[in-house]
Protein backbone atom coordinates (compact mmCIF):
# COMPACT_ATOMS: atom_id res chain seq x y z
CA UNK A 1 0.00 0.00 0.00
CA UNK A 2 2.76 2.25 1.15
CA UNK A 3 4.25 2.15 -2.48
CA UNK A 4 1.10 2.37 -4.21
CA UNK A 5 0.21 5.32 -1.80
CA UNK A 6 3.54 7.18 -3.17
CA UNK A 7 2.37 6.28 -6.97
CA UNK A 8 -1.00 8.14 -6.45
CA UNK A 9 -0.04 11.15 -3.61
CA UNK A 10 1.66 13.59 -6.95
CA UNK A 11 -1.90 12.67 -8.57
CA UNK A 12 -4.08 13.84 -5.75
CA UNK A 13 -1.98 16.81 -5.03
CA UNK A 14 -2.56 17.57 -9.02
CA UNK A 15 -6.08 17.56 -7.99
CA UNK A 16 -6.44 19.61 -5.06
CA UNK A 17 -5.30 22.63 -7.45
CA UNK A 18 -9.02 23.69 -8.12
CA UNK A 19 -9.12 27.69 -8.11
CA UNK A 20 -12.42 28.04 -9.67
CA UNK A 21 -14.16 25.61 -6.83
CA UNK A 22 -11.85 27.52 -3.88
CA UNK A 23 -13.44 31.24 -5.55
CA UNK A 24 -17.07 30.07 -5.67
CA UNK A 25 -16.43 28.56 -2.23
CA UNK A 26 -15.73 31.97 -0.86
CA UNK A 27 -18.22 33.82 -2.64
CA UNK A 28 -20.89 32.08 -1.42
CA UNK A 29 -19.82 32.14 1.97
CA UNK A 30 -19.50 35.87 1.86
CA UNK A 31 -23.21 35.98 1.02
CA UNK A 32 -25.59 37.47 3.84
CA UNK A 33 -28.40 34.87 3.52
CA UNK A 34 -28.00 30.87 3.97
CA UNK A 35 -24.22 30.79 3.17
CA UNK A 36 -23.07 27.70 5.08
CA UNK A 37 -25.83 25.61 3.66
CA UNK A 38 -25.44 26.63 0.17
CA UNK A 39 -21.68 25.87 0.51
CA UNK A 40 -22.72 22.47 1.77
CA UNK A 41 -25.05 22.27 -1.01
CA UNK A 42 -22.04 23.14 -3.26
CA UNK A 43 -20.26 20.68 -1.56
CA UNK A 44 -22.56 17.64 -1.99
CA UNK A 45 -22.63 18.18 -5.56
CA UNK A 46 -18.88 18.51 -6.02
CA UNK A 47 -19.01 15.11 -4.03
CA UNK A 48 -21.77 13.73 -6.44
CA UNK A 49 -19.00 14.47 -9.30
CA UNK A 50 -16.25 12.74 -7.97
CA UNK A 51 -18.24 9.81 -6.66
CA UNK A 52 -18.78 9.26 -10.43
CA UNK A 53 -15.47 10.30 -12.22
CA UNK A 54 -13.80 8.04 -8.99
CA UNK A 55 -15.95 4.95 -9.97
CA UNK A 56 -15.02 5.37 -13.74
CA UNK A 57 -11.62 5.49 -13.24
CA UNK A 58 -11.54 3.07 -10.75
CA UNK A 59 -13.88 0.33 -12.42
CA UNK A 60 -11.41 0.99 -15.62
CA UNK A 61 -9.15 0.00 -13.52
CA UNK A 62 -10.05 -2.95 -11.94
CA UNK A 63 -11.64 -4.46 -15.14
CA UNK A 64 -7.70 -4.58 -16.58
CA UNK A 65 -6.62 -6.22 -13.46
CA UNK A 66 -9.29 -9.46 -13.37
CA UNK A 67 -8.66 -10.01 -17.29
CA UNK A 68 -4.98 -9.82 -16.74
CA UNK A 69 -2.08 -10.20 -19.40
CA UNK A 70 0.29 -8.57 -21.47
CA UNK A 71 -2.64 -6.40 -23.20
CA UNK A 72 -3.88 -5.55 -19.90
CA UNK A 73 -0.53 -3.70 -18.97
CA UNK A 74 -0.91 -2.60 -23.37
CA UNK A 75 -3.75 -1.29 -22.92
CA UNK A 76 -3.37 -0.08 -19.17
CA UNK A 77 0.00 2.22 -20.73
CA UNK A 78 -2.32 3.12 -23.82
CA UNK A 79 -4.60 4.90 -21.40
CA UNK A 80 -1.63 6.58 -19.18
CA UNK A 81 -0.14 8.07 -22.46
CA UNK A 82 -3.37 9.64 -23.25
CA UNK A 83 -4.25 10.84 -19.85
CA UNK A 84 -0.64 12.54 -19.93
CA UNK A 85 -0.85 14.03 -23.10
CA UNK A 86 -4.67 15.50 -21.98
CA UNK A 87 -3.08 16.84 -19.12
CA UNK A 88 -0.27 18.55 -20.50
CA UNK A 89 -3.00 19.80 -23.72
CA UNK A 90 -5.17 20.88 -20.62
CA UNK A 91 -2.37 22.83 -18.39
CA UNK A 92 -1.50 24.87 -22.00
CA UNK A 93 -4.93 25.59 -22.96
CA UNK A 94 -5.85 26.66 -19.48
CA UNK A 95 -2.88 28.96 -19.56
CA UNK A 96 -3.65 30.49 -22.72
CA UNK A 97 -7.69 30.84 -22.41
CA UNK A 98 -8.88 33.62 -21.35
CA UNK A 99 -10.45 34.75 -18.02
CA UNK A 100 -14.41 33.76 -18.43
CA UNK A 101 -17.17 35.29 -16.28
CA UNK A 102 -17.69 32.83 -12.85
CA UNK A 103 -20.97 31.85 -11.43
CA UNK A 104 -23.31 34.39 -10.10
CA UNK A 105 -23.63 34.55 -6.53
CA UNK A 106 -26.55 36.69 -5.85
CA UNK A 107 -25.51 37.99 -1.85
CA UNK A 108 -29.22 39.00 -0.86
CA UNK A 109 -31.34 36.27 -2.57
CA UNK A 110 -33.66 35.92 0.13
CA UNK A 111 -34.19 31.63 -1.37
CA UNK A 112 -31.44 29.14 0.03
CA UNK A 113 -31.88 27.64 -3.51
CA UNK A 114 -30.20 24.07 -2.54
CA UNK A 115 -30.97 22.10 -5.90
CA UNK A 116 -29.34 24.65 -7.51
CA UNK A 117 -26.36 25.17 -6.00
CA UNK A 118 -26.13 21.29 -5.94
CA UNK A 119 -26.30 21.42 -9.35
CA UNK A 120 -23.87 24.14 -10.01
CA UNK A 121 -21.18 22.18 -7.78
CA UNK A 122 -21.53 18.93 -9.95
CA UNK A 123 -21.39 20.47 -12.90
CA UNK A 124 -18.28 22.61 -12.17
CA UNK A 125 -16.73 19.56 -10.80
CA UNK A 126 -17.19 16.79 -13.12
CA UNK A 127 -15.98 19.52 -15.98
CA UNK A 128 -12.96 20.81 -13.32
CA UNK A 129 -9.76 19.77 -14.99
CA UNK A 130 -8.80 18.36 -11.77
CA UNK A 131 -11.04 14.91 -12.31
CA UNK A 132 -8.19 14.28 -14.78
CA UNK A 133 -6.08 13.16 -11.96
CA UNK A 134 -8.98 12.08 -10.12
CA UNK A 135 -9.57 9.18 -13.51
CA UNK A 136 -5.49 8.95 -13.39
CA UNK A 137 -5.80 8.10 -9.46
CA UNK A 138 -8.35 6.03 -9.37
CA UNK A 139 -6.99 3.83 -12.32
CA UNK A 140 -3.96 3.47 -10.37
CA UNK A 141 -5.95 2.53 -7.35
CA UNK A 142 -8.35 -0.19 -8.87
CA UNK A 143 -5.72 -2.02 -11.07
CA UNK A 144 -3.35 -2.21 -7.61
CA UNK A 145 -3.43 -5.87 -6.21
CA UNK A 146 -4.10 -4.11 -2.75
CA UNK A 147 -7.02 -5.63 -0.33
CA UNK A 148 -10.18 -3.98 -0.83
CA UNK A 149 -9.78 -1.92 2.30
CA UNK A 150 -6.63 -0.68 1.06
CA UNK A 151 -8.06 0.99 -1.90
CA UNK A 152 -10.87 2.17 -0.22
CA UNK A 153 -8.56 4.59 2.45
CA UNK A 154 -6.33 5.81 -1.04
CA UNK A 155 -9.54 6.59 -2.79
CA UNK A 156 -10.67 8.82 0.54
CA UNK A 157 -7.13 10.45 0.20
CA UNK A 158 -7.87 11.60 -3.16
CA UNK A 159 -11.18 12.53 -2.72
CA UNK A 160 -10.00 14.68 0.57
CA UNK A 161 -7.49 16.32 -1.31
CA UNK A 162 -9.46 16.98 -4.52
CA UNK A 163 -12.40 18.63 -2.15
CA UNK A 164 -10.35 20.44 -0.14
CA UNK A 165 -10.75 23.89 -2.07
CA UNK A 166 -14.29 23.56 -0.57
CA UNK A 167 -13.74 21.83 2.53
CA UNK A 168 -10.93 24.21 4.02
CA UNK A 169 -12.66 27.38 3.97
CA UNK A 170 -16.11 25.65 5.08
CA UNK A 171 -13.93 24.04 7.50
CA UNK A 172 -12.12 27.60 8.81
CA UNK A 173 -16.12 29.32 8.25
CA UNK A 174 -17.38 27.02 10.53
CA UNK A 175 -14.67 26.84 13.00
CA UNK A 176 -13.50 30.45 13.55
CA UNK A 177 -16.17 32.66 11.52
CA UNK A 178 -15.08 36.15 11.52
CA UNK A 179 -11.41 35.10 11.39
CA UNK A 180 -11.79 33.18 8.57
CA UNK A 181 -12.17 35.89 6.31
CA UNK A 182 -8.79 37.25 6.79
CA UNK A 183 -7.01 34.22 6.86
CA UNK A 184 -9.03 32.92 3.25
CA UNK A 185 -9.17 36.71 1.46
CA UNK A 186 -5.09 37.05 0.87
CA UNK A 187 -4.81 32.82 -0.21
CA UNK A 188 -7.89 33.58 -2.97
CA UNK A 189 -5.89 36.60 -3.78
CA UNK A 190 -2.96 35.01 -4.44
CA UNK A 191 -4.46 31.90 -6.19
CA UNK A 192 -6.72 34.25 -8.54
CA UNK A 193 -3.23 35.76 -9.74
CA UNK A 194 -1.40 32.97 -10.05
CA UNK A 195 -3.45 30.07 -10.95
CA UNK A 196 -2.45 30.36 -14.57
CA UNK A 197 0.87 29.77 -14.11
CA UNK A 198 0.20 27.54 -10.92
CA UNK A 199 -1.94 25.52 -12.79
CA UNK A 200 0.59 24.61 -15.72
CA UNK A 201 3.61 23.58 -13.81
CA UNK A 202 1.55 21.49 -11.92
CA UNK A 203 -0.40 19.95 -15.44
CA UNK A 204 3.02 19.94 -17.14
CA UNK A 205 4.95 18.08 -14.95
CA UNK A 206 2.31 15.30 -13.41
CA UNK A 207 1.04 15.08 -17.50
CA UNK A 208 4.73 14.40 -17.85
CA UNK A 209 5.11 12.32 -15.40
CA UNK A 210 1.73 9.83 -16.41
CA UNK A 211 3.28 10.25 -20.33
CA UNK A 212 6.65 8.58 -19.47
CA UNK A 213 4.68 5.98 -17.08
CA UNK A 214 2.73 4.94 -20.12
CA UNK A 215 5.58 5.56 -22.99
CA UNK A 216 8.25 3.47 -20.77
CA UNK A 217 6.40 0.16 -21.40
CA UNK A 218 6.84 0.19 -24.90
Amino acid sequence: MIILLAKIMPLAIGAMISPVMLTITLLVLSGKNFPKPRAFAFLIGAVLALLMMSIIGYEFGQSHQLSGGDNTSSTSATIDIVLGLLLIFTGIFSYFKKEEQSVPVKKNDDKPNYFRWIIVGFALNIFNDSMLFVLAASKEIGSAGVVYLDKIILILIVSIFELLPIIFPLGLYLIFQEKAKKILTPINTFVGKYSKVIGLVIFLLFGAYVLYRGIKYF
